[in-house]
């Protein structure tokens, strides 16, 4: 993958910059959740501020994000760790699944 997390810091720590670019991590998520255009939109801005929040903790901590909002694929949860490794999860709705992952989950539970 190309995509990168980019830190600068200045004036003694005190001011922090983050670059983030998550193009790919973000389509790989959203293939492999098969979600609409607008739930990946969710899920790659929160993937991202979660990678630089991620950046900023140290050792084996971990960072759970939970978005809830008015939509149909809420609450999002997103789970970080400083080694910028994290896992998303929607609930499952028929919203958010396309046609073929709709059939595909139908057919998996009958």
């Amino acid at each position: 993958m190309n995509d990168y997390l980019v830190k600068a810091l200045a004036y003694g720590g005190q001011v922090r910059a983050y670059a983030v670019r998550s193009t790919e991590t973000i389509s790989e998520a959203q293939r492999r959740h098969q979600t609409w255009r607008t739930a990946s939109a969710a899920l790659g801005r929160a993937m991202t501020a979660g990678l630089m929040m991620g950046a900023m903790m140290k050792g084996e901590e971990k960072l759970t994000i939970k978005i809830e909002g008015g939509g149909q694929s809420v609450p999002l949860w997103l789970t970080v760790t400083p080694r910028a490794k994290f896992a998303a999860m929607f609930p499952i709705h028929r919203w958010i699944l396309n046609q073929t992952s709709m059939e595909s989950l139908m057919s998996a539970v009958q």
